[in-house]
């Protein structure tokens, strides 16, 4: 191989080594460029809004009432097939864990459902 052959060969390989090189930081650019617009823009709401028509089934509602020495929690649920609503009335003590005890009713009334 002649040295213009050779030269011709080491500035193809050059060319590639720079193209693949820009690419490379354009690709990173455009990265982070996306990330700093997604940093910048506010805060997105990542709870999903369902309008109320479009539930198929009746939730479970809850009171929490203030008493003397603790709370009393009262929860609603409709039972479709007796056409009816239960209500259910809970007490929580001062000495116990509010947010322990309330999931304990959330599992017992799933439960009964």
């Amino acid at each position: 191989m002649h040295y213009g052959a050779q030269a011709k060969l080491s500035s193809i390989n050059n060319v590639r080594r720079v193209n693949t090189h820009m690419k490379k930081h354009r690709m990173r650019r455009w990265i982070r460029n996306w990330l700093m617009n997604f940093d910048s823009q506010p805060e997105r709401e990542s709870v999903l809004s369902v309008e109320p028509a479009g539930l198929q089934s009746e939730g479970m509602k809850f009171q929490l009432y203030r008493a003397a020495g603790g709370y009393v929690i009262e929860t609603t649920t409709y039972d479709r097939h007796k056409d009816r609503r239960n209500t259910k009335m809970h007490i929580v003590t001062d000495d116990q864990d509010l947010g322990d005890q309330l999931g304990k009713i959330v599992t017992m009334e799933a439960l009964r459902a």
